[in-house]
């Protein structure tokens, strides 16, 4: 039975989690120059660190991109909080507020979207 194509897509969405700066799991095989990273019947070919380099971080934004036969997927990570020990704001959450939510809550474009 083959897997429906909304379980790989998740997949595929869950696996931007695990690469780039601070990945979910370590040990993965990561995008290199000459490298081939197969996920399934995919191959990831860029990401954003690749494409924006350091930028993309400081923002908190991060993408992967697949090729998936003739499509291209693209995958992109939601910021992950850590809000422990009874903060209610942290580092993370600042930042995404000030450079991601703005696309949504100001007339003017945040980091992210940029």
């Amino acid at each position: 039975m083959a897997m429906s194509r909304k379980v790989f897509l998740s997949i595929l969405a869950m696996d931007s989690y695990q690469r780039g700066y601070a990945p979910g799991i370590t040990g993965l095989p990561q995008l290199a120059p000459g490298a081939t990273v197969k996920i399934g019947n995919a191959t990831l070919t860029t990401d954003s660190e690749a494409k924006l380099g350091p930028s993309a971080q400081a923002t908190g934004f991060y993408a992967s991109a697949y090729q998936w036969g003739s499509e291209t997927i693209i995958s992109y990570r939601g910021t992950d909080f850590d809000v422990g020990q009874g903060e209610l704001v942290t580092s993370q959450f600042a930042r995404d507020l000030g450079r991601g939510w703005t696309t949504f809550l100001a007339p003017t474009l945040g980091a992210q979207t940029q």
